[in-house]
């Protein structure tokens, strides 16, 4: 099957086809959401303010995959753990990303616990012991040593794979032993060069399979690295992970209302969707209709069939998804009467002495102990939480018998383990507590996360996956972001990206049963609202605002749209968006305004931002110089983005900090000359030429349409066919006349 045209014409159709198909149909929502994982809730967040949200989550509970669940008087996280990378605020001219998550957490109530943060991102020898299959501790020397190979020869080789070719096959590579063995030729065999390999090998094995949930042999060579990672430490969170889908599920439905629907314990069989809109089936047999259907679940649910897509997917996102693996990642809650596990001395030395995180048994990869269960890592809680809790982690080739053991038989299994790894210790017969995780044979799951296999492409995958799947289906979630896949940071990134092109396409939505006011609380239907000053346009502009964080982007919008300051404004999670209609040559154009205030700092979804636009305002701050060194590389990436003929104007904002002056105005005119900018100098504070800057771009704009307009044989009278945004580069430019969007002309 050929690409759909959504994705061939990189977007969703927009919403006036929509709306005209939709005549005579009851729509039970706008926008249909299939998933209340981190995803899915980030998406309904974004998209409920502007239009009707139906969220559908087959279990009784919001989170997916993020399980937290009552422990020996603590908390087990059963799925995501830790904040991988955990630093939420980073300069702007970095190219790492912050953690949204992170942002969120700093929402969530206190729980009146100090943090502890520990850093578990590496083998560093100071946070990560390991243990040769016969129970000797590696000596710090010998995890360095492992390290340097792993960075230096393994990632080497592996950047030089092909595609297809699995990571095991780099680690027996003859030019990785020539490496290790330091011979400027093949080496002959050597017990050491052998022994040293098996060491690496091991290390990759635990490593890894705690990552990704695969073997060495699954994992593709060319592509089991290929992703960022914000900075910063990795921290729990106290009081479980959970927290941050309850809260925003809490958070979204108090504040959003009628506008959005969470039905818990509604399973979904069928997506039957199209260039028009879409039907959803429940398990229960109730049939649902929207204009847009986001899908969510698992990438292990969509493989194993368990919603029926009709008709199929196209034929290269199918190959994407076979390609993309299925990790197994279980885990093994266990509680102590004691950290038995430290008695050897805590990692680090001096002052930097404190409690392991990581424990690493080295076994050989393939080497199975009778009952199937090779266990590799150990993860030591009581680094965190000063409780004798130790989580056994089981990854790829134990699911089998993993599905097959009781909670009895894992905890025996893993004492056996560790008895091996600790041959001089009396260890305790059994934990006082155990609890498993079973993502394996969980149906709303089949599985724990997605990686790269030996046969994928990647990023491209996950790419293609991104991308519209039919005129009103999309995907979202951990496997469909290519940045951070596996993450729950990459699942809410993910559903950020699918709610803003539905936003995209959805431009004239609002007019069409979706918007506030009082035609909007009718169940069902695609009705016009009564008139309102704000939905009689003739023109609608996509406006942009970027720039670095601090720079009052958001004061910028709110001054304009709602006249309004604030002294305490805080990065915004995720896009704000507002719209204002001014006069112009008698003529009403509406700016739909889009602000970045969250995207400078994670860089993740610059395509979808910049997608419709015709217009940007690159702020800077007049205080801080670095913030106008950074425009040059924000104009290069809306260059990169958005269309070549966009109307960009440097503005230079905190003009009322003139006396903390560090950029010339005469710099910044220099620059925009060069550049073929216009430019202005501002104060959202004090609304100083806040109106005039837009008032000035969206002149520059219809000025620039309504002249190819007249050039047009139909005029600035045609019918529109497209409800998005105008774009300056069409030959005849499309007006938004003044009637229904649900007319048929």
């Amino acid at each position: 099957m050929p690409r759909s045209a959504a994705q061939a014409q990189g977007g969703l159709p927009a919403a006036t086809a929509f709306v005209q198909a939709a005549l005579g149909q009851q729509l039970d929502a706008d926008v249909i959401i299939v998933g209340a994982g981190a995803a899915g809730l980030k998406a309904a967040e974004l998209l409920a303010p502007r239009m009707r949200v139906l969220l559908l989550e087959a279990r009784s509970r919001v989170g997916g995959r993020i399980r937290s669940v009552p422990f020996a008087g603590g908390t087990a996280e059963l799925g995501a753990q830790f904040i991988w990378g955990a630093e939420s605020d980073i300069d702007g001219g970095s190219a790492r990303q912050g953690n949204p998550v992170t942002e969120l957490a700093n929402l969530l109530p206190s729980t009146g616990q100090p943090t502890l943060d520990r850093c578990m991102s590496g083998p560093a020898a100071d946070t990560l012991r390991l243990i040769g299959p016969d129970g000797r501790n590696l000596s710090a020397t010998e995890q360095r040593y492992l390290q340097q190979r792993w960075t230096s020869d393994v990632a080497a080789l592996a950047s030089n794979a092909t595609e297809g070719q699995p990571l095991a096959h780099v680690l027996r590579a003859p030019l990785l032993a020539q490496r290790i063995g330091g011979c400027s030729r093949p080496c002959p065999p050597s017990a050491a060069t052998n022994a040293s390999l098996a060491l690496l090998e091991a290390s990759l094995a635990a490593q890894l399979g705690a990552q990704h949930g695969a073997t060495l042999r699954q994992l593709s060579a060319a592509h089991y690295d290929n992703a960022s990672s914000p900075l910063g430490g990795d921290n729990i969170i106290l009081g479980g992970f959970a927290r941050i889908p309850e809260y925003m599920a809490a958070n979204a439905t108090s504040r959003l209302g009628s506008r959005l629907t969470l039905r818990l314990g509604t399973p979904v069989v069928a997506i039957r969707h199209g260039d028009s809109n879409a039907t959803v089936t429940t398990a229960a047999g109730q049939q649902l209709q929207a204009q847009y259907v986001l899908c969510t679940v698992p990438l292990g649910v969509l493989k194993a069939g368990g919603v029926s897509l009709e008709p199929a997917l196209p034929e290269a996102s199918q190959v994407a998804l076979d390609r993309l693996g299925v990790g197994r990642l279980e885990k093994l809650w266990m509680r102590f009467d004691e950290p038995f596990w430290e008695a050897d001395g805590p990692c680090g030395s001096g002052a930097d002495k404190r409690p392991c995180q990581q424990l690493e048994w080295l076994l050989p990869p393939g080497s199975q102990p009778p009952d199937g269960l090779p266990w590799r890592c150990f993860i030591s809680m009581a680094a965190f939480t000063r409780q004798p809790v130790l989580v056994a982690v089981a990854a790829a080739e134990a699911g089998a018998a993993w599905d097959r053991a009781s909670d009895v038989q894992l905890a025996a299994s893993a004492m056996a383990a560790l008895r091996a790894m600790f041959p001089r210790r009396q260890l305790p017969a059994a934990p006082r507590a155990v609890l498993a995780s079973r993502w394996g044979t969980d149906p709303w799951a089949h599985g724990s996360l997605s990686y790269h296999s030996a046969a994928s492409r990647g990023p491209a995958d996950r790419a293609t996956l991104a991308e519209p799947q039919s005129g009103s289906l999309l995907l979202a979630g951990e496997a469909v972001w290519a940045a951070q896949p596996s993450t729950v940071q990459g699942a809410l990134l993910s559903g950020q990206e699918a709610a803003l092109r539905v936003l995209d396409a959805a431009g004239e939505l609002p007019q069409c049963g979706s918007g506030t006011g009082s035609g909007r609380e009718r169940p069902g239907g695609c009705t016009m609202p009564p008139a309102r000053p704000d939905d009689d346009y003739d023109y609608l502009f996509k406006v942009v605002l970027i720039g670095d964080s601090g720079v009052g982007k958001s004061n910028l919008l709110s001054r304009f749209t709602r006249n309004e300051f604030s002294l305490e404004s805080k990065s915004t999670i995720g896009v704000e968006f507002a719209t204002r209609s001014i006069q112009v040559d008698g003529k009403t154009i509406k700016a739909q305004i889009w602000d970045t205030a969250g995207q400078e700092r994670y860089r993740a979804i610059t395509s979808a931002y910049y997608r419709g636009a015709v217009g940007a305002l690159l702020v800077y701050d007049i205080t801080k110089q670095t913030t106008f060194e950074n425009v040059e590389r924000w104009l290069k990436e809306l260059r990169d983005h958005a269309d070549s003929n966009i109307v960009v104007m440097l503005v230079g904002n905190k003009s009322d900090l003139r006396h903390l002056r560090s950029v010339q105005t005469e710099d910044a005119k220099a620059f925009c000359e060069r550049e073929g900018l216009s430019f202005i100098e501002t104060s959202a504070l004090e609304a100083t030429n806040v109106e005039q800057a837009f008032q000035r771009i969206l002149t520059e704009i219809y000025h620039i349409v309504s002249k190819k307009a007249l050039a047009s044989e139909d005029g600035p009278a045609a019918a529109p066919t497209s409800g998005t945004a105008i774009k300056v580069t069409e030959a005849a430019p499309e007006a938004k006349k003044k009637s229904s969007c649900c007319s048929s002309a």
